[in-house]
């Protein structure tokens, strides 16, 4: 729906892959007032690690792809949730320069903070329940919120990103 609540056209993609990426299955589901599905079947032989990702309308917001549900049946086992600390690891660009800092940024596990320009800074959990980071690195020390698949925002301003999360 748009914002007046009229009905209009919508086509998120889903994408299922294993691990190495050897299989890839791609699905657009459009719809304009009626709900849509699809389905993705398959026959793994041994255990597999697979993920699913669903991609917005290209130069749309998430939401402007309507409301979504996954099922999964079959031999299905899902893995426990990803711990505050294990969320915010990974490679990040910067969406806003500090101190003349633009270069791409990677979030290791142990709390340090390398950009690629050889900057070197760290990271905190501050707050495991609403997500809250400090990153300090040269002379900026800044409290972020993560919103996993995003990236870093403004703790005060949610609309702001200020690391966006490449990897």
């Amino acid at each position: 729906m748009s914002l007046l609540g009229n009905a209009q056209r919508s086509a998120p993609t889903i994408q299922l892959s294993d691990e190495k990426r050897s299989r890839v299955e791609t699905r657009t589901i459009s719809s304009l007032k009626q709900s849509n599905s699809a389905t993705m079947v398959g026959n793994l032989k041994t255990p597999t690690k697979m993920s699913l990702a669903v991609f917005p309308p290209t130069g749309g917001l998430v939401r402007s792809g309507g409301d979504s549900t996954v099922t999964a049946t079959g031999a299905v086992h899902f893995d426990t949730p990803l711990s505050p600390t294990e969320l915010v690891v990974g490679t990040y660009t910067p969406m806003s320069v500090h101190d003349n800092e633009d270069s791409a940024a990677k979030f290791e596990p142990n709390g340090r903070l390398e950009f690629a320009s050889g900057t070197i800074g760290q990271w905190k959990l501050f707050d495991a329940d609403s997500h809250l980071y400090t990153v300090t690195f040269a002379q900026n020390r800044l409290s972020l919120k993560l919103i996993p698949g995003r990236g870093l925002v403004d703790s005060h301003d949610p609309t702001v990103i200020v690391f966006q999360r490449t990897h």
